[in-house]
Order: structure tokens, then sequence, then C-alpha cells
């Protein structure tokens, strides 16, 4: 991957998290949802989390600019990475590394934030899930936020280059438990609302093509773990061999690429409440005018009155608006 990719990859992650961002708050701002504790909870984190990324993706795309000048300046490739392989450099990538664990593990504690408002309203099974998902979403991300932050004791040596030298991101011991432990909880978090659905009989096409979004994502996006670690390994990466610039910039790129979609997955059970919304605002407007059509010709003797029909994705009893989720009233926690 060259030092243009680099950057244009963080700056299109960057864009997209944003738009998600916005349309996460948006939600809670029109509070198509009731303001529950959750809720509230969810927006934070998931703002947060975006914050956490931007400041990844600005530290990557900087790379990128900086390889771009020294390029241009005559350096070869051998001589750029050697330029990157400073104090300063190894600590920024220490820093950025567990930055991007905490991106991700605290967009998944804004997912489960969603599903906490209905779970009064879930079987006991389900609740028994939702517990062990949260359960184990804490305990993987205290295990991997430890292995990458202590795993070389004392931490200065993931940046004091010579004797004793070890960078944990390369170390196969906390690379390979880490990303296993990421991977294995994000499969248990998107099959949550998969098993929502089978367990509901939710039989709405908008529900089941949502739930399918997600679940594509998530898919996608351990895809892109997947690669990276047969990369890894196949290259030898953690046993020593250094890595090639064209690597550290594919790294740095499915990096952005697992961030941003695992965000916008963690954003859309929350997003979809905005087009449902529209949706029920466009049906209720044709039925407005189918109404006074039919009142119309009534009027004129040309047919019977009609009655309107507002359906949608909300309904409503005695004033009170009632929010669903997947087919489940959200209760106030």
């Amino acid at each position: 991957m060259n030092p243009q990719g680099l950057i244009a990859f963080q700056v299109v992650g960057g864009v997209l998290l944003a738009s998600v961002c916005y349309c996460r708050v948006l939600v809670a701002y029109r509070r198509h949802w009731l303001p529950y504790n959750s809720e509230r909870f969810g927006v934070a984190t998931f703002v947060i989390a975006c914050c956490l990324a931007w400041v990844v993706m600005g530290i990557r795309a900087a790379d990128g600019v900086k390889i771009i000048i020294w390029r241009k300046s005559g350096a070869t490739d051998l001589l750029i990475r050697l330029k990157l392989l400073t104090v300063k450099d190894f600590q920024a990538l220490y820093a950025t590394n567990l930055v991007s664990v905490t991106t991700v593990y605290v967009g998944k504690a804004s997912f489960l934030s969603i599903y906490s408002a209905s779970y009064n309203q879930f079987t006991r099974r389900i609740r028994w899930l939702y517990n062990f998902s949260v359960a184990y979403t804490i305990v993987t991300y205290l295990i991997v936020i430890s292995l990458f932050s202590l795993y070389c004791w004392p931490i200065d040596r993931n940046w004091l280059i010579g004797q004793g030298f070890c960078a944990t991101i390369l170390h196969p011991v906390p690379f390979n438990v880490g990303i296993a432990l990421s991977m294995s909880s994000d499969i248990l978090l998107f099959s949550l609302p998969l098993i929502l659905i089978i367990s509901l009989g939710v039989r709405s096409r908008n529900e089941k093509v949502g739930v399918a979004l997600i679940v594509f994502l998530g898919v996608v996006s351990v895809a892109v773990g997947m690669y990276r670690v047969l990369d890894t390994h196949v290259n030898q990466y953690t046993r020593g061999r250094p890595l090639t610039l064209e690597s550290r910039n594919s790294y740095m790129v499915s990096e952005a690429v697992m961030n941003t979609l695992l965000l916008t997955a963690f954003s859309l059970p929350s997003i979809r409440v905005l087009f449902r919304h529209s949706s029920a605002q466009q049906r209720r407007s044709t039925d407005r005018r189918k109404g006074a059509i039919q009142r119309s010709r009534s009027d004129t003797g040309g047919g019977i009155g009609g009655s309107r029909s507002f359906s949608g994705a909300f309904t409503s009893s005695g004033g009170t608006e009632s929010k669903r989720l997947y087919g489940l009233e959200l209760q106030p926690v």
C-alpha cells in the first residue's frame, strides 16, 4: 500500500464515521427513542469511540504525509523505514495500538446498550445470552488491553531500541491471543440480533435486511482481521522479521477498515430508526392524501368516505409513543 492510499483510507474512514456519528446523535436529539439512561450511555460511548478512531486515523494519515515528503526528497523505502524506527514512532505505535483496541470495545459497549432497553422483554435464554455477551466483552477487553500494555515489562521496552527491545504488537503471544479474543467477541455480539430475529419469529422484511446488513459488516470485519493474522504468520513478522514499508501501510489501512466497519455495524440498530421514521411519514402522508380524495368523492357523491390509516415503524396508544427495536418494545432502564 502506497502512502497516498494510506492517507485516502484514513480520510474516507474518518468521513464515514463522522456521518454515522452524526446520525447516531441525531436519533437521540430527535428522540425517536425515549430518553432512557441506556440510550444516553449508548450515544455517549459511541461518540467517544468515534473520537478515539479519529485520533488513530489522524496519526496514521500524518505518517503517510511524512512518507510522501521523504520520498519527494529522494529517500528510498529502506531509508524511510529506518526513519520510522525512532523512539517517538514506537511510542506512537504503542499508544495508538491501545487506543485502537479501546475504540472497538467502547463501540461494543454502545451496541450492547441498545439492547439493554429491551432486557425485560427477553426470554430467559435470551437474557442469559445477553448477560454472557456483556461479561465476555468486559473480560476479553481487560485481557486484551492488559496483554498489549503490560506483556513487555517494563513498558519502555516497547520503544527503547536495543537489547531487551519488545514490540508487543508484533509479539506472537499478545498478537494471537488478542486477535482471537477480539474476533470471538465480535462474532458473539453480531449473533445477538440474529438470534433475536429467529427467536421472535419476525417476518418484517426491513428488520431482516437490517440484521443481515449488521451481520454482513461484522463478517467482513472479521475477514479483514483474519487476513492480518494470516499475513503476519506467513511473512513471519511475529518471529522477528521486520515489516516492509508497504506491509506497515497495509496494516494501518486494514485497522482503519476494521474500525470503520465495526463502528458502523454497532450503530445500525439505532440509526435505522431514522429511515423507518422517514418511511412511516411517507406512508402517513400517502394515507392522508387517499383519505382526502375519498372524502372529496363522498362529498360529491362519487363514493363512500374513507378513513385514514396510520401505519409505520411506530405505534401510538393514548398519546404515548411506543418505540420498537426488532419487534421488542423498549422499556426504560
